[in-house]
């Protein structure tokens, strides 16, 4: 079985970050899109060092962490908790999850 060989490097790091989208929530980790948009610009070359994902795609192992998100529940915009009964459709959930992942 041959393997694909595929290398993160510090050029494709930063551009994957310039086309995250801005003005999300922060994921549990509390780190939102803003924070490594606007971050020292060596930032991708530190992560490029790190090669989590370099040996994440090696291995071809993702840590249990990865991809995991909590939901929540909000109330629509527009219904009024007291003008109206509620019902499970008024509250759309919403997935918060790592920037990183």
């Amino acid at each position: 079985m041959s393997r694909v060989s595929c290398e993160f490097d510090a050029e494709l790091v930063e551009l994957v970050i310039s086309k995250l989208k801005r003005g999300e929530a922060a994921g549990l980790d509390g780190i939102t899109a803003e924070h490594l948009l606007y971050s020292h610009s060596l930032l991708p070359c530190v992560l490029k060092i790190a090669k989590l994902y370099d040996l994440m795609v090696k291995f071809s192992y993702v840590p249990q962490s990865f991809g995991k998100s909590y939901t929540v529940a909000l109330l629509k915009s527009g219904c009024g908790v007291y003008s109206k009964s509620a019902t499970v459709d008024d509250f759309p959930g919403i997935s918060i999850s790592s920037v990183f992942f």
